[in-house]
């Protein structure tokens, strides 16, 4: 009879080994993720401000805003960028309809945004008659108004004609240069 009894004990105990390894596993799983989230804070400085790496990108505090960023300030210091008065009141967006998708899409609206930041009105126009633009103004660069046009092209590169500020590249060159427009507006 103690022999059954003896067998039942380690039984038992091989019975509770699995349950008891797996609650471990789960338990140090849980707090792995927990000290690695805690851990994985991107903070930079930049000119004297704090950028915090996120899901999205970067943010920073200028004044009372929240910013975002999609790139570091310091990723895009390669990039010139014409300088651009912020005592005007309004600038155009000029794109050309044929080349808008979300790509385009997203950096007209990143464009307005900076600009509207920085206490500019943005405007949109489009280079060109089009069904694409049955509200918005077309406009050129040789309008009285600044315009940044923004133009979708294989060689990327940023230029000044006339009142227009030209950028031009593929999108994520385009993307970039924005930032570098909305970091050029608010903290230089």
């Amino acid at each position: 009879m103690k022999r059954t009894t003896k067998r039942f004990g380690e039984k038992q105990r091989k019975n509770l080994f699995f349950p008891i390894f797996i609650a471990i596993i789960l338990v140090s799983s849980i707090l792995g993720f927990i000290w690695k989230d805690q851990g994985s804070t991107d903070i930079k400085e930049y000119n004297g401000y704090k950028f915090t790496k996120t899901e999205k990108g970067w943010v920073t505090q200028i004044g009372e805003k929240q910013v975002f960023f999609d790139y570091y300030p310091a990723e895009i210091e390669d990039i010139v960028f014409p300088s651009l008065s912020r005592d005007v009141s309004k600038i155009y967006i000029a794109f050309n309809p044929e080349q808008k998708d979300t790509n385009i899409g997203y950096i007209l609206q990143k464009t307005s945004d900076s600009l509207s930041n920085a206490g500019i009105k943005p405007v949109f126009a489009c280079i060109k008659d089009s069904p694409e633009c049955p509200d918005i103004p077309i406009i050129n660069c040789e309008n009285n108004d600044l315009v940044i046009q923004i133009l979708k092209a294989d060689e990327a590169k940023i230029f000044k004609q006339d009142n227009c500020i030209i950028l031009e590249g593929n999108s994520a060159y385009l993307n970039k240069a924005i930032d570098k427009l909305k970091l050029n507006l608010l903290v230089s």
